[in-house]
Parts: C-alpha cells; structure tokens; sequence
C-alpha cells in the first residue's frame, strides 16, 4: 500500500489515524485536523496551515518521537489481528459470552458482556467510560453519596480515569459486566497484559457448530508518534550530555534510536542488551532529556506531532 520510504499524511477524524497506523510498517505519519472546531483531535495535533512546515521538519529529522504500545491478538484458526486503541472480545450480538479467561497463573470460567483490552492509545476511550462508570460506584458505595450533584468523590474517579501512557510496557483489561453464578467467577475482571503475562480466552459457546475458540492478546507492534515539541537541536545536545555524565547507556541508546535510526531490537544486539532494557532505558532518557530542555527554556510549538509505524512483534 505504502512505500517504504513514504511519508504518509492522514486528514480527518482520529479515527483515520489509528485505522491507518494498523497498515504502516516504518513509514512515518503526520495526523492533520481539518476541523479544529469540531474535533478535539487528540491524534490530529497538526492544523492544515502547519503542514508545510511539518513535512520539511520532518524529513530533515527534527521531530522527537513518542513510542505507542500496540495489541496483537492470535487466534486460534492461525490469523493476527493487531489493535491500535481497544480491542472487544464477546458474541457478535446482545447474549451474554461464555468463556474461560486465563491471566498469568490464574484461571476461571466466566459470563460476561465481553472484555475490552486497551492500549494506552485508547485508554482516554472506551476503556476510560467503563473504569469511570465502575469507579463512581465503588465510591457510591463506599458512601460518598450524590458524586453526579455535589461533586464528591470525583477525584478518585479523575484518577482512575487518566488512563495510562501511550509507551506502557502493558495492556490494560476490563471485563463487562461479569455475572457470578455456581458455574462462573467474577475475581478475574480488570488487569494488566505484559509480554510476560498474555490474556487467553477460550470459548464455551458453540458457533456454526464448532466451539472451543480460542483468543490470546498479547503487546503487539511498536508504533511511534513524536513529541508536540519542535525540536531544538542544540538544547537536545546539552540536554545529552547531562544524561551522558548521569547514565552513559541511556544517553547512547538515544543517539542511536533518534540520530542513528536504528530499531530497539538493533541497538540491545549491539549493547549486548535485552530488548525491554533498551525500551526501558529510552523511555527512562526521554523523561530525563523533556525536563532539562524546559528546564533550559528550550523553544515549542504548539500541537506538532508525526507519527511513525514499526513492526516489532513480540
């Protein structure tokens, strides 16, 4: 569909960008908000009358990259499906699902609505509506009565609410509605998904006379979307060379990542390191570097984000 040296512009709703991001393999994309009226935007950073400039900042490089952890779903007929923001496992209509679930070493059978898996991406969407319905009733319950008319209780649901980063080494799931019954739990309903520990469903309902499907979500491609900074080289420079005199493999892993181009994979076989320690160390660098570039007064444009594409399943 697209070059491998392509620079792909996606005008419209957010909803383009996540279902383009699904078919990028490397190339970077620039989300642009034809309609800032109407359309918060939050993967549109870019107005219309910006886009010159973007696509000359970024083909010379000079746009920092966020990381966004993707869903990779497998079933058990052998297909991949890949999420950018939620992923919904449950029957194609109203009835309730039947299943077993199982999580890390834990297992149980379970009816429900469905599950949502989400990324970090999507946490401010689906999954935020569900964890904000079920964190006012807890607080309901707990006794801090009339949240909706007085407000209170509210600051515990904004906290369960915010949803997590985009670059989390985790998924985050929610279970719909479990039904506790004799045959069915309801303790396995809301978690994290990590390379470590992938969610499984098996199917109890047959369909089309067959059942026993099986669904396993795991971290799936690395996609990357850049900071709404410009970048300003000189600060970043400085910026590095505090983080070399602090944490010299930090700082090298940034050199090749953003300078040298080079995929996470790429640089732990040339540091002799795990792929998560190399992640760990550019999530832990970029921290470091965006505070002292504002802690110097390092110079930012409003809303300037490009997004880039890798597949690096794990």
């Amino acid at each position: 569909m697209f070059g491998a040296s392509d620079t792909v512009v996606a005008l419209g709703q957010d909803g383009l960008v996540a279902n383009v991001l699904k078919y990028l393999d490397g190339q970077w994309l620039i989300g642009v908000n034809p309609d800032v009226e109407r359309w918060e935007g939050v993967l549109l950073p870019f107005e219309v009358g910006h886009l010159e400039s973007v696509v000359l900042e970024t083909f010379e490089r000079r746009r920092p990259i966020r990381h966004v952890t993707m869903a990779q779903v497998t079933l058990n007929t052998g297909e991949v499906l890949y999420g950018v923001n939620d992923l919904f496992i449950g029957p194609r209509s109203h009835t309730s699902a039947r299943y077993e679930i199982r999580i890390g070493e834990h297992a149980e059978n379970q009816s429900s609505s469905g599950i949502i898996v989400s990324t970090g991406l999507g946490s401010t969407g689906w999954m935020r509506s569900i964890v904000t319905g079920a964190a006012c009733i807890a607080t309901s319950l707990s006794g801090e009565h009339g949240i909706g008319r007085h407000g209170r209780g509210q600051n515990g649901a904004d906290h369960a609410t915010r949803g997590h980063e985009w670059d989390a080494d985790y998924l985050r799931y929610a279970v719909r509605e479990p039904w506790p019954s004799r045959t069915s739990g309801a303790t396995i309903t809301f978690g994290n998904v990590t390379s470590s520990e992938p969610l499984t469903v098996i199917s109890k309902m047959p369909e089309d006379g067959r059942g026993g499907g099986v669904v396993r979500v795991s971290l799936g491609p690395d996609l990357e979307i850049a900071n709404e900074t410009s970048l300003d080289l000189i600060a970043l420079q400085d910026a590095l060379e505090c983080l070399r005199q602090i944490a010299p493999r930090q700082s090298e892993v940034v050199e090749m990542r953003f300078f040298g181009g080079l995929t996470h994979e790429e640089i732990a076989d040339l540091l002799d390191v795990s792929t998560m320690t190399v992640k760990r160390d550019f999530a832990m660098a970029r921290r470091f570097l965006f505070y002292e570039m504002r802690r110097e007064g390092a110079s930012e444009s409003p809303r300037d984000d490009v997004s880039e594409s890798r597949r690096d399943v794990h």
